[in-house]
């Protein structure tokens, strides 16, 4: 069985998921924080439109920024922080919701990830250390660019990311 799981931060969670979950456009079980991972847990409920949720003043931050996503002491140093916990969260969620065994290394072998707000690509590339398959989007070209020449350096990542 092929499994699926949605990442959506950055940018995209005030206004995006705020939206996609205010509008009934998709619905959560509140009770299981997984419902927000694992797309089996997830189910379609209209159609609706949903307005624009990108905020410009963000994105051009955000590109202005773009150089200097992979520097652990630069503006993103609290992100490569935080960033073994925010992986270790996905995780312990995802195997949940999903009934993987956390404990290999590749846990997510087989999965496949679709990033949203992916920046330059810090924790897609954490993903696919995991094994997972990783699609990463981003409204901002230039973070799309530093994160495919980031991976581009390492053979296991740049197969497994796009």
């Amino acid at each position: 069985m092929s499994h699926s799981i949605l990442i959506a931060h950055g940018i995209w969670d005030s206004a995006f998921m705020q939206r996609l979950y205010t509008s009934q456009l998709w619905h959560y079980r509140p009770s299981n924080w997984s419902a927000l991972w694992g797309v089996s847990a997830v189910r379609q409920l209209s159609t609706a439109p949903v307005g624009a949720s990108i905020d410009l003043r963000e994105a051009r931050k955000f590109a202005q920024l773009a150089d200097q996503w992979w520097d652990a002491s630069g503006p993103f140093a609290p992100l490569h922080r935080l960033n073994p916990t925010r992986c270790k969260f996905i995780r312990d969620v995802a195997c949940e919701a999903l009934g993987l065994d956390a404990r290999p290394a590749e846990v997510f072998r087989g999965l496949n990830v679709l990033d949203v707000g992916c920046g330059g690509g810090i924790l897609s590339e954490s993903m696919a250390r995991m094994g997972a398959q990783v699609h990463g989007i981003d409204i901002t070209d230039d973070n799309i660019k530093v994160a495919q020449l980031h991976a581009a350096s390492d053979p296991l990542i740049r197969e497994r990311t796009k």
